[in-house]
C-alpha cells in the first residue's frame, strides 16, 4: 500500500482476523482507491475499539468500565507502565535526534514519525511543530503519505474546534 491512493499489493497481513491490520486491508481491497485521509478518517472508533480489544486479550492493558451518571465510562491501564514509558521515552528520542534516522528501527522509525504527525507532545516537546521538521520528515519517509494525511487531519480539527 504505497501512494496518495492505497491498493493493496501482494498478500494480506498475517495477522489474527479480528485485528486492525485485517481489517483494514480488508476495507481496502474491497473498496475502490481513496485517499489516506479517507482512511484515517473512515471508522475511527471501530479501530480503537479493535486495538484497544487486542491489547486487552494480550493482556498489555485493562479495561476498566463504569457509570458516571447514565453514560458507560471506559479507563484503559496498562498493565506494565514501565513499558510504556520506555517506549514512549525511544520514540521522543528517535524524534528529537541522537542518532541518525538511518539507524533507528524501522517499527520505532514509523512510531515517531505518526507521534510527530500527531504532535503528541510528550514526543515532540514544546518546541512547536516546525522545531526538527527536517528529521520527521526524514523519520516519515516509509508512510509518508500517511503521516502527512494525518497530519492533515488532526490540523483540521484543531482549527474547527478552535474557530467555533
Amino acid at each position: 500500500m504505497t501512494g496518495a491512493r492505497p491498493r493493496p499489493c501482494g498478500r494480506p497481513p498475517a495477522s489474527p482476523p479480528a485485528s486492525l491490520p485485517a481489517a483494514v486491508w480488508e476495507e481496502i481491497s474491497t473498496s475502490p482507491p481513496r485517499s489516506w485521509r479517507r482512511w484515517i478518517r473512515k471508522d475511527h472508533a471501530k479501530a480503537v475499539t479493535l486495538v484497544r480489544d487486542e491489547l486487552a486479550a494480550d493482556r498489555l492493558i485493562r479495561v476498566e468500565r463504569r457509570r458516571v451518571l447514565l453514560f458507560p465510562v471506559e479507563r484503559v491501564v496498562p498493565r506494565r507502565p514501565y513499558v510504556s514509558r520506555r517506549l514512549a521515552e525511544r520514540v521522543s528520542r528517535a524524534v528529537r535526534g541522537g542518532r541518525p534516522v538511518s539507524r533507528v528501527e524501522p517499527d520505532l522509525r514509523v512510531l515517531a514519525a505518526l507521534a510527530a504527525a500527531a504532535r503528541i507532545r510528550s514526543v515532540v516537546g514544546d518546541g512547536g511543530p516546525h522545531d526538527g521538521r527536517d528529521r520527521v520528515e526524514q523519520l516519515a519517509q516509509p508512510v509518508e503519505p500517511i503521516a502527512t494525511a494525518l497530519r492533515k487531519i488532526i490540523d483540521a480539527i484543531k482549527s474547527s474546534s478552535s474557530a467555533g
